[in-house]
């Protein structure tokens, strides 16, 4: 073919086709056929596939990447000895010892707690109650269930009172609730319909009812006036006039997120498990080596904050991440007494061996209410068992129980509706401790604890504190073995730079390997140049600082792309905050999305100030005027 493709007939007069008839690069000088390299890596007998591509380094110098999938078949493998991949276990007794600590370390922070139980349970179903209310409310004000017989799917009724899909996961679990309730009746798997228009009850008696449960409600003030805020915006965040991160993260603002994550009585019940657990790891580590601690999803370090202080500074190195600059650009302040920690960005639903993280060298990773954002959980916890060294710890920390006072408000939040796996069956984003026990072990983590435990009574308070244990014995992937095994087939020149291990070979629509969805090592910057254009105007100059500040950035484009250039929806949160202060003008956050250069969003603040400016004037007119008559 001109195209270069190779293809050949087959008998049924079908063509099939072959790929390209050959991949020739040069590097170094020297002309280099890919698919020759290629050859001599499927010809091992652990290899099962394998692609070659060449790359461009920051310095612009061509570099050789192999990519090798390998060989599972157990059949295949029997006969042969392993060179590419090195078993590494841990003894026994170490293992059997380290858990009889952790469990004596959680058990005895069980039994120390203060919190009480009773109370906690009337604040929490009073809180209920006025969940339920409101559901009932954002829903009437939708204009659905407002009289008897109504009756909608579940797409009709976000299609009726324009909903914006991304919630249509939450508001099934609120029909749910409500047939539960009574208020709804659900014919057959999806249908409901309302028998009497839905309460509309008066929400005063039941905050009321909140706030009268003592000493729950005064510690959960900040808390609960998110709730306000969140449940006062029901009919904008389902339309989608008002992003839940907003709301959240209120000007950029923490304090609600550690309310909720640290600054509470149950959270810090929770957090100080954690914390036990982790001191009984490094009270007896070993001094040969550094104790190796990696923190998933660390936000606003409501957790790390108790772990730090009882880590050794000589003996520990703690690699804090998350996804976002919003969270680790603050970190670094909060914790700059700490020289031991480290800061990256690690993707959760993404294979962190692509992310520049190596394989099996964490001795502990800390997840606190974070997993439970995987798009599958399965796959989340098998990445996270690639980089645990053999017997090497998961200390998780998760709400275990669905409730309603989450879904009127951090449901919300994309973690909680944009999972693919299993509980999309279910529709309910948090598991139960069973739930994450079979996940655990069915991913072949070898033990697994969970506190409190099942008969205690802070069972009610719907969180845990679980512990999955690495197998003590595992296969790491040795990349040097492989270009050793290279350079005896192949000269010095052809012998890749970089061999990358991968589940399978990304592919195109048509069956071709996709060269272009191959991940970069680590040590491979992706630059983008673009036309770099200065501020033009004196609002585009303060958009510039703005942006600099909080994207950690020294040159900024008016048409440079905020999501491209580091920004995510946390960030734009602290652009609309910081905008809002400076030139005086308040945005809604969804006109970054919609305008996410500066040249853009300048245009809309120009047009507000121009609007602003003659109702300034004349009110000042008249306040001149009402002074000069003695009005004031």
């Amino acid at each position: 073919y001109k195209t270069g493709d190779l293809g050949r007939y087959l008998p049924d007069g079908n063509i099939e086709f072959l790929g390209r008839e050959d991949f020739q690069v040069k590097v170094n000088g020297y002309r280099i056929e890919l698919g020759e390299i290629e050859t001599a890596l499927v010809q091992h007998p652990e290899v099962k596939a394998a692609i070659v591509n060449a790359i461009s380094d920051p310095q612009n110098e061509r570099r050789l990447v192999a990519y090798i999938v390998p060989q599972t078949d157990e059949s295949a493998l029997a006969s042969v000895p392993s060179s590419l991949f090195l078993t590494k276990s841990v003894a026994p007794e170490a293992l059997a010892n380290r858990k009889a600590a952790l469990w004596q370390a959680g058990s005895d922070r069980e039994g120390s707690c203060q919190i009480d139980i009773d109370a906690f349970g009337e604040f929490l179903q009073a809180a209920e109650r006025l969940s339920i209310a409101y559901m009932c409310h954002a829903l009437t004000d939708l204009g659905a269930f407002v009289t008897s017989g109504e009756r909608y799917s579940l797409p009709e009724l976000v299609n009726h009172c324009q909903i914006q899909p991304r919630y249509q996961k939450l508001v099934g679990q609120w029909l749910h609730v409500l047939a539960k309730q009574g208020m709804l009746q659900l014919e057959g798997e999806d249908i409901f319909v309302s028998l009497q228009p839905l309460l509309n009850d008066n929400l005063e008696p039941l905050w009321q009812a909140v706030w009268e449960c003592g000493d729950w409600g005064d510690r959960s003030k900040i808390l609960l006036d998110y709730l306000q805020r969140s449940a006062g915006n029901h009919t904008a965040l389902l339309r989608g006039l008002v992003d839940p991160l907003e709301l959240f993260f209120s000007g950029g603002d923490w304090e609600t997120a550690e309310s909720l994550y640290q600054f509470n009585p149950i959270a810090e019940y929770h957090n100080t498990v954690v914390q036990q657990l982790l001191k009984a790891v490094a009270q007896n580590w070993s001094n040969e080596t550094k104790l190796q601690i990696l923190e998933v999803g660390a936000g606003t370090g409501s957790t790390t904050a108790l772990l730090l202080p009882i880590l050794s500074p000589e003996n520990t190195v703690y690699t804090y991440t998350d996804l976002s600059p919003f969270f680790t650009e603050r970190a670094k302040d909060k914790f700059r007494e700490y020289p031991f920690i480290e800061y990256g960005f690690l993707d959760i639903n993404q294979n962190p061996l692509h992310q520049g993280y190596q394989p099996h060298s964490f001795d502990v990773i800390v997840a606190a209410n974070v997993l439970h954002d995987a798009r599958n959980i399965h796959a989340t916890i098998a990445y996270l068992r690639t980089l645990l060294a053999p017997g090497g710890l998961l200390l998780i920390l998760e709400a275990t129980q669905n409730s309603c006072v989450q879904m009127i408000s951090v449901g919300f939040i994309e973690g909680f509706s944009h999972y693919e796996d299993e509980r999309l069956h279910t529709n309910l984003p948090l598991l139960n401790v069973e739930q994450w026990q079979n996940a655990f072990l069915q991913g072949s983590f070898a033990e697994f604890l969970a506190f409190p435990q099942r008969d205690s009574p802070l069972a009610l308070t719907g969180q845990h504190v679980m512990v999955a244990q690495a197998p003590r014995a595992m296969r790491q992937f040795e990349e040097n073995a492989v270009r050793d095994y290279l350079k005896t087939k192949l000269p010095e020149y052809m012998v890749p730079w970089r061999v990358m291990l991968l589940d399978a070979l990304p592919l195109t629509a048509n069956g071709k390997v996709d060269r272009k969805a191959l991940p970069l090592p680590d040590s491979i910057v992706k630059t983008v140049e673009k036309n770099f254009v200065a501020p033009r105007t004196p609002v585009e100059e303060q958009l510039v600082v703005i942006w600099s500040e909080v994207l950690n950035l020294e040159k900024i484009g008016i048409y440079d792309n905020f999501f491209e250039v580091g920004g995510d929806s946390l960030l734009a949160t602290q652009i609309v905050s910081k905008i809002s202060k400076s030139l005086g003008v308040e945005l809604p956050l969804r006109n970054l999305f919609e305008s996410p250069s500066i040249a853009e969003i300048s245009q809309l603040i120009e047009a507000v100030i121009q609007v602003q400016k003659p109702v300034a004037e004349n009110l000042n007119s008249d306040l001149l005027a009402r002074r000069e008559v003695g009005e004031l």
